[in-house]
């Protein structure tokens, strides 16, 4: 199943904008008889042109769930490009940003796809990947586009990640041994790094230093939620 399908099948749809039509979707090129026409589905601000691979007026009506507003809100519907969001074979979850971290520690069963936005402006469903191991975790984002977590290669950076962006119980409430933004660049507070610990700190240190601007570092300090070690 490709991720247009993945998707759609957990959003019902049903509008007069759904027409016959003998053709082919123009994103993923399967045989349609039911479809939405393109200049229709596709707003003026539409520009990821790169991701229509075939010559068509028209698109799935899977494939303009995945694009339209379809998402009931409090005061309207939205689209899914507005969302993080997490899709099973049994469900498609709105996510708040603490939830995608529980995820990337708890992975459950593959196959998910898993999105986060930045933004909430850009479209990521037709640019997603399918999860198929939970030990290499495809997040689509709005920014980097698709960042594999692999978590064997990443394992040690994920725990540092976590334990920098930590702290205890006697600290005050706001407060971690290091800042995000120290995570991603490094830090010579040297208050900081005697709580921390010298020798620990030097160790980890050099293990971030080897990943960081890459998208999973960049990725990983934003999703990271604060904890209270024991």
């Amino acid at each position: 199943m490709n991720n247009i399908k993945f998707i759609a099948k957990h959003i019902n749809y049903d509008s007069d904008k759904i027409v016959d039509c003998d053709a082919v979707c123009a994103f993923t090129g399967e045989k349609i008889t039911k479809g939405i026409k393109k200049k229709v589905a596709l707003s003026g601000n539409f520009t990821d042109f790169e991701y229509l691979k075939f010559e068509s007026d028209y698109i799935s009506v899977d494939a303009f769930k995945c694009l339209g507003e379809m998402i009931q809100t409090e005061k309207k519907l939205n689209s899914l490009r507005n969302f993080s969001y997490f899709v099973s074979e049994t469900e498609l979850k709105i996510l708040k940003k603490d939830e995608i971290w529980d995820i990337i520690i708890n992975t459950p069963n593959a196959p998910f796809i898993l999105a986060y936005t930045f933004s909430s402006k850009k479209h990521t469903t037709f640019k997603s990947k399918i999860t198929t191991d939970k030990n290499k975790i495809q997040i689509i984002t709005d920014t980097y586009g698709n960042v594999e977590i692999d978590k064997i290669l990443l394992k040690d950076v994920i725990g540092i990640v976590q334990n920098w962006y930590s702290g205890t119980a006697d600290m005050p409430a706001i407060a971690t041994f290091f800042t995000k933004d120290e995570i991603l660049t490094g830090s010579d507070n040297f208050k900081k790094i005697t709580t921390y610990g010298i020798e620990k700190f030097s160790q980890e240190d050099k293990i971030l230093a080897k990943f960081r601007n890459t998208p999973q570092l960049f990725l990983l300090t934003r999703l990271v939620n604060k904890c209270v070690l024991k």
